[in-house]
């Protein structure tokens, strides 16, 4: 049982605040990037490069912290993925419903439903593992970073 409350006492709002602050704030300069793109292009790709920057700015703010860095960026990480996770699952579902392979094999049917909420599930899944590890990748970089610059 004290290992359950340590572990709960360990995850409190207030040591990743900042992380989720870097997050929400990099989610308006993504859409906004994002929306300056050619719109021929929009559906097919989304800029994370505002999130990257985010969670290396959170990985080199919490280097003097108790917290890791990786794990900050991680957070980061995954809070300013949210609006490109749910514009490519939009996409991905947008695509395989109108698809003609995937209406020709299943119909107009439940099972139509099923295979794009699979579609959904599966990108959901995949997109917020890459921003997991976008952020814990760029949230070291940010910590090893303050590390070489405060060591000096």
């Amino acid at each position: 049982m004290a290992e359950l409350r340590t572990l709960a006492a360990g995850m409190s709002p207030d040591r990743y605040r900042l992380a989720v602050l870097f997050g929400i704030a990099s989610i308006p300069v993504t859409v906004a990037v994002n929306v300056a793109v050619p719109p021929a292009s929009f559906p097919q790709t989304s800029e994370a490069f505002p999130v990257l920057i985010a969670c290396f700015v959170t990985g080199y703010s919490y280097r003097s912290r108790e917290v890791a860095s990786a794990r900050a960026g991680a957070i980061t990480g995954f809070v300013g993925g949210v609006p490109i996770i749910l514009w490519q699952t939009a996409a991905g579902v947008n695509d395989w419903w109108g698809h003609p392979i995937v209406v020709e094999a299943v119909g107009d049917s439940l099972l139509l439903v099923v295979v794009t909420g699979g579609v959904a599930v599966v990108t959901v899944g995949v997109l917020s593992g890459i921003f997991l590890l976008v952020g814990v990748v760029a949230g070291s970089a940010g910590g090893w970073l303050n590390g070489r610059i405060s060591s000096q």
